[in-house]
């Protein structure tokens, strides 16, 4: 990974809960994320979103944050995070890109990591540079430009029952 895209990505770790009673439900996530150029460089963040939908049940858990094209991370600060989600959470949650990110040691690491930014491994570094290639190659962010791109994935370690698909607004990304 050239030093050009790491000055411009963000890796972090937080804890996100929510649920859905039928039609309607609440997500929350809060968490710090680093710049992999400078791991002194780091924000706190957080994000209250409503959801519409159908479904039934809640969860916690652990979600590791990457995000792409964004030089100072304040630039998020306000900005909005409405999307479509899916969420099924029986125990863990293994699709596709977990079950590759699992591979490459992404989650491991990135527990690691927790509130100490500090990456003294290199087999942690390598982990942590495989993963972030495989996200960046399975998003081309390449043909984003300079647009920021923020992923979220859920990691094994969670607790809860849910099963949804709804639709989350009204959220605003703070960084703190």
């Amino acid at each position: 990974m050239s030093e050009d895209i790491m000055k411009r990505t963000w890796l972090g770790i937080g804890e996100k809960t929510g649920g859905v009673l039928f039609v309607v439900g609440m997500e929350g996530t809060e968490g710090v994320v680093f710049n992999l150029a400078n791991a002194s460089n780091r924000a706190g963040f957080g994000l209250l979103n409503a959801r519409v939908g159908l479904g039934l049940g809640g969860s916690a858990g652990l979600v590791a944050m990457c995000v792409f094209n964004c030089t100072n991370i304040n630039q998020l600060h306000g900005t909005s995070a409405d999307d479509w989600g899916v969420s099924i959470s029986l125990g863990a949650k293994w699709d596709k890109l977990a079950k590759a990110l699992k591979n490459y040691k992404f989650f491991g690491t990135v527990a690691k990591l927790g509130s100490k930014v500090r990456i003294t491994d290199p087999k942690d570094l390598e982990s942590i540079r495989n993963s972030l290639h495989y996200i960046y190659n399975e998003y081309d962010m390449a043909s984003m430009g300079n647009v920021p791109k923020v992923i979220s994935f859920d990691t094994p370690a969670g607790v809860g029952l849910e099963l949804s698909a709804t639709y989350s607004f009204g959220g605003k990304i703070e960084i703190y």
